[in-house]
Parts: C-alpha cells; sequence; structure tokens
C-alpha cells in the first residue's frame, strides 16, 4: 500500500517541482517597470522589522529599438540590528528571447571609464511571461554604498548583462539624476525601521 501510494503521488510531485522551475505569470508591479519612457518611483515597505526601499523604472539607453530594454534601479534593506545593505537591481525586458541571467560575475558597471563586475544569484527564480510574448527577468547584485555613490556623481555610465548574449546600455543625465535621489535619500539618510 505504501509503495502505491509513492508510486501515485512521485509523478505528481515530480511534475509539481517542474512547473515551479518554469517562468511564473507577471506580478502587476513589474508590469509598471516597462514604460514607453524611463519612469522613476521608490517603494518602501516596512516588514518584520526591515525597511526596503526599491527604486524602480529607472529605464537605460538606447530606448530605440524599444527591446530588450533594462533598468538599473537600487535597493535598500534595513533593519534594527545590522547595517544597511544594497543590491543593484536589473529588470530585463525582451520580445520571445529570454537573456537566462547567469549566477556569478554577470553585471559590468563602467564608471567614466572604471570597470566593476558585480556577483549575484541571476534570474533562474525571477522569469515572468506576459502578453504577447514578453519576457521579464529580474535579478539583484550586491553592491556596497560608495560604488552607487560612484555611479550617482560619474559623468558616464555603462551597464552590460550578461547571459545568453549581451546587452550593453548606458545612462542618460535622467538616469544619473535617479541614482543621485536615491543616494540623498536613502544612503545620506539611511530609513529607519518602524516600531
Amino acid at each position: 500500500m505504501r509503495r502505491l501510494l509513492v508510486a501515485f503521488l512521485l509523478p505528481s510531485l515530480l511534475l509539481a517541482c517542474a512547473t515551479q522551475r518554469g517562468p511564473l505569470p507577471v506580478p502587476e508591479g513589474l508590469l509598471q517597470e516597462d514604460p514607453f519612457d524611463a519612469r522613476y518611483k521608490v517603494h518602501c515597505d516596512t516588514v518584520s522589522g526591515k525597511t526596503v526601499c526599491v527604486m524602480t523604472g529607472n529605464a537605460l539607453r538606447p530606448f530605440s529599438p524599444r527591446y530588450p530594454l533594462l533598468t538599473l534601479g537600487v535597493v535598500s534593506e534595513t533593519d534594527k540590528e545590522g547595517a544597511p545593505r544594497y543590491f543593484l537591481r536589473t529588470v530585463f525586458v525582451n520580445e520571445g528571447r529570454w537573456l537566462n541571467i547567469g549566477r556569478g560575475s554577470s553585471l559590468r558597471i563602467v564608471i567614466d571609464g572604471e570597470s566593476t563586475e558585480l556577483r549575484g544569484a541571476g534570474s533562474k527564480g525571477s522569469r515572468y511571461t506576459g502578453k504577447d510574448h514578453k519576457l521579464y527577468e529580474v535579478a539583484l547584485f550586491g553592491a556596497p554604498a560608495d560604488l552607487i555613490q560612484k555611479i550617482a556623481k560619474a559623468r558616464a555610465v555603462g551597464v552590460s548583462l550578461q547571459g545568453d548574449f549581451l546587452l550593453e546600455k548606458s545612462f542618460g543625465n535622467v538616469n544619473t539624476l535617479y541614482f543621485r535621489q536615491f543616494v540623498q535619500h536613502y544612503i545620506e539618510r539611511t530609513p529607519t525601521p518602524e516600531k
């Protein structure tokens, strides 16, 4: 009886695991990061004693062709006990072709000619499918505050994201302004968790 039950449940469990590994439907909030023009928003939430602030919608140029689109944002995470942690957050949007951002040093930032590679877990757990064959991938890369401040002060910033192919974009004046605003509000004045 026990073997029969295992034999019956195993295919269902394998199917469930295989289904969870595939792309998920795109969350509503992520749809707002595919703007016609670059937009910038910061959302802060306090959950379990942490204050997490996320810069979203900072689309990089060129915008023509529109896809593949790449945004580069910042995440700050502060809790009651430890020092703040920061991440650069990439959102890739394309039609019909995945980038498949891999684990490791897949993000390169060139700040006024000086190149820095950042490591992350890749987009494997954050791949989504939307309407009209649109594909979305999100990846986080740990970044020190001084790197984010350098980006905010730079004259020229280039961004390269490696996956199945190399995607290269660059900052315009608006992108630099958004980073400056984030640094002023969320790094120089670190938000504190609500009690």
